[in-house]
């Protein structure tokens, strides 16, 4: 038995020589074929609000929170926007600054309703209509911006 063992470890010995004297690189494994085709990349997540068009010429109220935007065509208009925000500002804050925005961005006043915590401007500019509502309703200060162009 002890001769046996002997000559397998001799046999091992041998192949283990013969191994380490060849210069050849072992070969690289083989490319997996694919298993499946790769997985599409997931979707990216909606655009928020606030990176949705903003009505050109109305600005948004700083530090407002947009939480409604639509942009469709309007009956007589080729484009229509509108964008409502809620801000934690005062109701007459809000009413300065947009005050001030029209007049700075060429709108002209149409009409106005104004009653207590609340103001509406009807607003035109060239071919195109605008309306800015702002509006103190329980304790929260909605904000309305409104374009339409032909």
């Amino acid at each position: 038995m002890k001769r046996f063992g002997g000559v397998v470890l001799v046999i091992l010995v041998s192949f283990v020589l013969a191994a380490c004297g060849r210069n050849e690189q072992p070969a690289a494994p083989a490319p997996a074929a694919p298993s499946q085709a790769a997985a599409p990349a997931p979707a990216p997540p909606p655009a928020s609000p606030a990176a949705v068009s903003t009505v050109a010429d109305l600005p948004d109220y700083p530090g407002a929170t947009r939480v409604k935007t639509e942009v469709e065509t309007r009956a007589g208009f080729s484009k229509g926007i509108e964008a409502k925000f809620t801000s934690a500002d005062t109701f007459e804050n809000v009413k300065k600054f947009y005050a001030a925005a029209i007049a700075a961005n060429g709108w002209q006043i149409t009409s106005t309703e104004e009653k207590a915590g609340e103001v509406k401007w009807n607003l035109a500019k060239g071919t195109s209509t605008g309306r800015v509502e702002i509006e103190n309703e329980h304790g929260v200060l909605k904000i309305k911006l409104e374009r339409n162009d032909k």
